[in-house]
């Protein structure tokens, strides 16, 4: 390695250099050579009696605007495009981190000296390249391609999916969920055509969808959404590349399905059958995984008809019987997502997902993992009702996730 100095002219950019600047940042900069000068020397490899720049490409843009003739450069031998993208890749490092008070400390005895909108600086912890590769590479958003991390202390998994390997979901706005701009809105509900607010049929929530696809299915599982409704959870992983069955039995739903799924992008294809959930026509251990948003009681019909048929105890029958199936059709050590919430009858609070756990072990399934959602939609309809009957409003939902044991086990209708 040595450094040289050569006419600005026989030095060009790397083509290959991933990195970009704005616009503001680049009058930025500058400015800033023109303040503090060229201090340090660019990092170039000779080719063809030229220098090609792999460190300092957006400096030599900024020199080349200035009218620099000649320029400092720090040749390497860089013999491969691996060595090329190591030397690229080290220049632009961060190895120290900024302490923020120290910083300010140093910094503020000189404020009418340093134009603070001058400069930019970076406090965020630096991220290994494995993860910016994952993220972008061919199927790699799910979970069969993390490498070995520690899910609790590394930041890793935050950086990956956007949020912490919590069990209390919080942010779960629909419109941040990726998919959003690609669903159809459920149609109104007519349950509530003569109220003065108008709700429209409910859906599960797309950003919690979309978690439990990154983390509870892997590249090429052959998926089931029994309980179909609105598709959203089978549009959301036809997004995702997967292939899969839908099963409704509302005539009405299946035509939504349709138009929903046909809407979203994506490599995964997804076959909808009108039939019921009750008494599935798909073969024992077909699928890899499953996922149903059942209806709740007497909040919520299933074929347009109430799934509790006016018993709470009836409501237990039918999901027993639908869990009895999604044991039989999913393969062994696979799993099947459940999003459900509790509801009051009668002003009773109904414990139905404590009822929906126990009615599946008693099938066969193992509870794998519980995760309570916080929907924001839900959290704003506490009104005087609530206040005078002294309940709170629900605004939270459970994901119950269910695995069949890997050793084979026949259920049995209880």
């Amino acid at each position: 390695m040595d450094i040289k100095r050569v006419p600005i002219s026989d030095v060009e950019v790397w083509e290959k250099n991933p990195r970009n600047i704005k616009t503001e940042d680049f009058e930025r900069l500058k400015k800033q050579i023109e303040e503090l000068g060229v201090y340090k020397p660019l990092i170039c490899y000779q080719e063809n009696g030229r220098y090609v720049t792999l460190g300092g490409n957006m400096r030599l843009r900024a020199l080349k605007e200035l009218k620099h003739r000649d320029i400092d450069i720090s040749i390497v031998k860089a013999k491969t495009e691996a060595m090329k993208i190591k030397y690229a890749l080290s220049d632009n490092d961060r190895v120290g981190i900024y302490m923020e008070q120290e910083l300010a400390e140093l910094v503020y005895p000189y404020l009418e000296e340093i134009n603070l909108e001058d400069f930019k600086i970076d406090i965020g912890e630096p991220i290994d390249l494995i993860n910016i590769i994952e993220s972008f590479g061919p199927d790699l958003r799910l979970n069969k391609h993390i490498p070995d991390i520690d899910y609790e202390t590394d930041e890793t998994f935050k950086i990956k999916f956007g949020f912490s390997n919590s069990s209390v979901w919080v942010d779960l706005g629909q419109e941040n969920a990726e998919t959003w701009s690609y669903l159809i809105h459920p149609p109104p509900n007519p349950k509530y055509k003569n109220n003065a607010i108008k709700y429209n049929y409910s859906r599960a929530n797309p950003v919690a969808i979309e978690r439990i696809i990154k983390l509870w299915m892997d590249v090429g599982d052959y998926f089931y959404e029994p309980c179909a409704g609105w598709a959203t959870f089978s549009s959301i992983a036809k997004y995702f590349g997967f292939l899969g069955e839908a099963l409704d039995n509302w005539d009405f739903s299946i035509n939504f399905c349709k138009r929903s799924i046909a809407k979203m992008p994506g490599k995964g294809k997804v076959n909808v059958h009108l039939g019921d959930a009750m008494n599935s026509p798909f073969d024992d251990n077909q699928f890899d995984f499953i996922h149903m948003n059942p209806p709740f009681g007497n909040l919520e019909e299933y074929g347009g008809n109430s799934a509790g048929s006016g018993s709470y105890d009836k409501w237990l029958d039918n999901m027993t019987a639908m869990m009895f199936e999604n044991f039989r059709v999913l393969k062994p050590g696979k799993f099947c997502v459940i999003i459900m919430a509790d509801w009051r009858d009668r002003k009773i609070l109904k414990n139905g997902h404590g009822d929906f756990i126990n009615l599946s072990e008693k099938i066969g399934f193992n509870l794998h993992d519980l995760i309570i959602c916080r929907i924001p939609s839900q959290s704003l309809r506490f009104s005087r009702v609530h206040y005078r009957s002294r309940h709170s409003a629900k605004a939270h939902e459970y994901i119950l996730v269910f695995r069949k044991p890997e050793e084979e086990i026949r259920a049995t209708r209880q």
